[in-house]
């Protein structure tokens, strides 16, 4: 899942070729050097600075974050769109305000389509999920109509910008491995730093942990040998450089193992599909596009229904229209 980010300061960029290759460097990596950028792009190390300080200063990029996979800490990722009866906005507003505020909602998401809300919330097992879902719909009542819970299973695709963006094939999705990371105190304090400032040095994340640069150093390699990082990425106002995102949900009938990887194969070359994953509930797919247009939309959606005619029994499409929160280290993990 991604980010619609802070529009509010943003000018509509058009990239050159320079910053398109940039922004896709940094999204494989954000914390990659300006040295290492330059000996791909073809520019002085200068040259670059100023390029990233100018994509920051029109608002295309807002900073960056640490991946984390919550499962290495024991959480597993149960999405939640909910239906609402049409409220006041004061009412609206008051509701969302609540849902941001616990702990272990990583996601806040505004919609247009059958669903206005799509929480993404972690919880150690289904009854504390289900405790957490209590707590939700109490704060929504009396204006939930319907809702709909996915458990997120595995991924298909994650991305920071779709194929469109950049002529290179994307890598394919790695199989996370499953089981709790070995993590204590210190790794904690290093990923609450990590998380909204991927880019932080070591050395100054060092002077606030009480460890030694090359201690931070390590520390981070290993948690990225076992899991826990999977990636730094960059924060990108898709807005600002004329893309929009839809979410698909989708529910396919006898979807067994050779199909999943048929789709997850199909995703990967897609070139508007930015995020996937396989789920159980009512709907087995959620697909986030990336698209300058609603005819792209459909050109993915119309394609997955022609490699599987008979398999995509119900789909709905959701715009999206304002992110109210969005973290990859929720505070209910920060607490340990």
């Amino acid at each position: 899942m991604k980010y619609l980010q802070d529009t509010s300061q943003t000018q509509k960029v058009t990239l050159d070729k320079k910053d398109t290759k940039i922004l896709s460097l940094l999204a494989e990596n954000a914390r990659t050097s300006y040295t290492q950028i330059a000996k791909k792009v073809g520019l002085s190390r200068d040259a670059i600075r100023y390029r990233i300080k100018n994509l920051a200063v029109k608002g295309i990029l807002q900073g960056s974050r640490v991946v984390i996979d919550t499962t290495k800490f024991g959480y597993d990722t149960y999405h939640l769109f909910l239906q609402l009866k049409l409220p006041s906005k004061e009412k609206e507003a008051d509701t969302i305000q609540k849902l941001q505020g616990h702990n272990f909602v990583k996601t806040v998401i505004a919609f247009s389509g059958k669903f206005d809300v799509e929480l993404s919330i972690i919880a150690k097992n289904v009854y504390e999920f289900n405790t957490r879902l209590d707590i939700i719909l109490n704060d929504c009542y009396p204006l939930v109509q319907n809702y709909e819970v996915l458990i997120i299973i595995a991924p298909h695709l994650n991305l920071v910008f779709p194929q469109s963006f950049v002529s290179s094939k994307s890598e394919i999705q790695k199989k996370r491995n499953v089981g709790v990371a070995p993590h204590d105190k210190k790794d904690m304090a290093i990923l609450n730093i990590l998380a909204n400032d991927a880019i932080k040095p070591y050395y100054s994340i060092a002077n606030s942990v009480g460890l030694s640069a090359d201690a931070v150093t390590h520390r981070v390699r290993k948690m990225k040998d076992n899991g826990i990082i999977t990636n730094f990425v960059p924060i990108i106002n898709y807005t600002g450089l004329s893309y929009s995102i839809y979410a698909l949900l989708l529910r396919f009938t006898d979807l067994h193992k050779e199909k999943k990887d048929t789709l997850q194969e199909l995703l990967q070359v897609d070139k508007n599909t930015l995020w996937a994953v396989h789920c159980i509930g009512k709907y087995n797919t959620i697909i986030y596009l990336c698209v300058k247009n609603t005819e792209e939309v459909h050109d993915t959606l119309n394609n997955i229904r022609r490699h599987f005619p008979e398999a995509v029994s119900d789909y709905e499409i959701l715009i999206a229209k304002e992110e109210h929160k969005y973290t990859y280290f929720p505070e209910t993990i920060n607490s340990f």
